[in-house]
C-alpha cells in the first residue's frame, strides 16, 4: 500500500500545530481569550490542529473561571517531568 504524499502532510500538520501552540499561548499570556474562543476563524493552522472540539473547548471552559487578577502560568511536558 503506498502513501503518497504522507510525509509532506505529516510536516505540514506538525508546523502547524507548532504555529497553534505558539499563538495559543501568546492568545493566553496576553489575555486575548477572544481569539481563543473564535478559534475556527484563526485560520487553517487552527483548522488543522483543532479538527473537532472535543478536546479543546475544556481549555475555554477553565478560562471563564479566571479571575483577573490570576495569572497563567504554562507547564511543558518537561517541567511536569521533573517533579
Amino acid at each position: 500500500m503506498k502513501s503518497h504524499g504522507l510525509s509532506p502532510d505529516l510536516r505540514q500538520f506538525g508546523f502547524c500545530l507548532n504555529c497553534v501552540c505558539v499563538q495559543m499561548k501568546s492568545y493566553l499570556l496576553s489575555g486575548d481569550f477572544q481569539k481563543l474562543i473564535d478559534y475556527k476563524n484563526q485560520g487553517k493552522a487552527f483548522e488543522l490542529a483543532i479538527p473537532s472540539p472535543e478536546h479543546y473547548l475544556p481549555l475555554i471552559y477553565t478560562l471563564g473561571f479566571k479571575n483577573k487578577e490570576e495569572q497563567i502560568h504554562i507547564l511543558t511536558i518537561s517541567q511536569l517531568q521533573d517533579h
